[in-house]
């Protein structure tokens, strides 16, 4: 159960932990700048690393925040950093590069970053450089206010669709229900239309053989009436004339 605990954590940590890097060339006499929003209680780690340049490996590293709203490519207030950062062309044997930077603790000064990386003071082509960020929770059992909302938005909606799960379970049970029902009444109906049919059978049969018998004693008070033979319409006595 411990492991099992410590995985979590540990799960959690790399969750909340957000790396982006990127390749960028920066022309001389000129800056590339890019934002990024930085959750409360994090430490944010920033990697410089010159990896070709026609003048010196350097560059310079700038940054503005926090703001609570995207900054403007223009806005340049609230800098907190600003420095020449310095690195070694790469190895050419084993191709390994230097990388150079700062990091600092965003506490309670969660919000939008700006980042510029500048080439004002070189005239040359331009440098290409490979700048990455990381931005880790100082503390892993610390959260920052964005994650504690996040956490409950997503407890809400796992809620929503437990009882959305609910719903449908009660529908399928509803719909077991009345499939039963039908089921069970086209059982009962089917035995009730046996039953009835046996009854038609000999009810039908019986009326077939009364019609037979009152047409065979018709017949045979026909035949006798005509034939003049005794029967119930014969006489009894002779005339005898004078």
């Amino acid at each position: 159960m411990a492991a099992r605990n410590a995985c979590m954590v540990a799960w959690l940590f790399l969750a909340m932990t957000m790396v982006s890097s990127l390749m960028v060339v920066v022309p001389g006499r000129s800056k590339e700048c890019f934002i990024e929003y930085v959750k409360t209680k994090r430490t944010a780690f920033l990697r410089i690393a010159v990896v070709e340049s026609q003048d010196l490996y350097d560059i310079r590293l700038t940054a503005y925040g926090p703001f609570a709203t995207p900054p403007t490519e223009e806005q340049a207030d609230m800098n907190f950093f600003n420095s020449l950062v310095t690195t070694t062309p790469p190895n050419e044997n084993s191709n390994d590069v230097q990388h150079n930077g700062f990091n600092f603790d965003t506490e309670h000064r969660g919000g939008w970053y700006k980042f510029c990386l500048g080439n004002e003071h070189s005239s040359y082509e331009g440098k290409k450089v490979d700048f990455s960020t990381n931005f880790g929770l100082t503390k892993e059992d610390e959260l920052g206010h964005e994650d504690e909302w996040e956490a409950a938005t997503k407890q809400m909606h796992v809620e929503t669709v437990k009882g959305s799960l609910e719903h449908l379970r009660e529908l399928f049970d509803l719909i077991k229900y009345e499939q039963n029902y039908y089921l069970m009444r086209d059982k009962r109906h089917h035995k009730t239309a046996e039953s009835n049919q046996s009854r038609i059978f000999w009810y039908t049969s019986i009326q077939v053989l009364l019609v037979a018998v009152v047409y065979g004693v018709q017949i045979r008070l026909l035949n006798q009436w005509f034939s003049g033979s005794g029967g119930l319409l014969s006489t009894t006595s002779s005339r005898q004339w004078a």
